[in-house]
């Protein structure tokens, strides 16, 4: 009966020992980090490491919510202090915090820790946007998003991360991925750039109808963007619809009114629709800021020419033909 009172006060002593000695050690972790805070030695840090290391050994160790807090401390900071990893590790620390982190999120004291909390997502975000800029380096687009993918599961809706990882999918392309994000930023915060692009989008993935929908949706919220007035304008073109290139034309020339490419494909419309002398009052105003313009020397050539074999052939119509033609053919 003593004997096994013995062994039990013995086994008690013994744990009492080991907690004694975890406490310690959680506490000297504690005081090296916050050392390294004020030194900002990396000493100090490797310091802390291998403490919280020690203490960190046993299932209760790993349950703990102080353990996890003050490890997750310490191994978000060597993640992103230690970016080039100088020091050896088992795991990489941006993992181990992370693991930390899923801990501390699970748990009900998490509320009153929030900025121990935010201090381990801001080092690991910085630690995984390290990451990216070097794949990024290395022109290792996917891993770059994958990286970029846990700074925003990290930072929340950040406008500038998922700005990257749209363009990123869109050079790996992942064309359906890229409209995704291009979307949500369009929600978000809309820009001129998100419609231009999400219409390049939906046009390389065939769906035009959709293109012309978002390309539509960006002037009616820009309505003096030229890039989205010029998309409109050369879908239009494109499907011969002169009438609606025309509507657009008449308000792009508001903009710009003596932009050549502008006057020319007026030009180009009305002739398409048998306006012929519109067509000539515009492919002229064309050449009266640009008398080398080559498209326009030549229709007006060949409006000249058309002009004079389809009515009274007179002399006057074919001298200005070959007068805009030989100049096409010098430029």
């Amino acid at each position: 009966m003593n004997r096994t009172f013995s062994i039990g006060v013995c086994v008690l002593l013994s744990l009492l020992s080991f907690e004694i000695q975890a406490q310690t050690l959680l506490k000297d972790a504690t005081n090296s980090f916050a050392k390294f805070n004020r030194s900002h030695d990396f000493k100090d840090l490797e310091t802390a490491r291998k403490q919280i290391d020690e203490g960190y050994k046993t299932a209760k160790d790993s349950s703990s919510f102080k353990n996890n807090l003050t490890r997750c401390l310490i191994y978000s900071t060597l993640a992103a202090v230690d970016s080039n990893r100088k020091l050896d590790y088992k795991t990489d620390p941006a993992r181990q915090a992370l693991t930390c982190l899923q801990k501390l999120d699970n748990s009900k004291f998490r509320s009153d820790f929030i900025n121990e909390i935010e201090y381990i997502k801001s080092q690991l975000s910085k630690s995984f946007l390290y990451d990216a800029k070097v794949y990024l380096s290395n022109y290792d687009h996917s891993e770059a998003v994958n990286a970029f993918k846990k700074v925003d599961s990290l930072t929340g809706k950040n406008n500038s991360i998922n700005h990257n990882i749209a363009l990123l999918h869109q050079r790996i392309g992942n064309i359906r991925q890229s409209i995704e994000y291009y979307q949500e930023l369009k929600q978000e915060s809309p820009e001129a750039d998100y419609f231009l692009t999400l219409a390049y989008l939906y046009e390389q993935m065939g769906e035009e109808q959709a293109a012309l929908q978002i390309a539509q949706q960006g002037r009616l919220k820009f309505p003096e963007n030229r890039d989205l007035l010029f998309y409109e304008l050369n879908y239009f073109s494109d499907n011969k619809k002169f009438d609606k290139v025309l509507e657009l034309v008449r308000v792009a020339l508001k903009l710009d009114e003596f932009n050549p490419d502008l006057n020319y494909l007026a030009g180009f419309s009305f002739e398409s629709m048998g306006e012929y002398q519109r067509a000539e009052e515009y492919y002229e105003k064309v050449l009266n800021t640009n008398p080398n313009n080559y498209d326009a020397n030549y229709a007006l050539g060949l409006l000249y020419l058309q002009s004079y074999a389809m009515k009274s052939k007179k002399k006057e119509l074919l001298f200005r033909a070959k007068q805009y033609l030989l100049i096409a053919m010098e430029i």
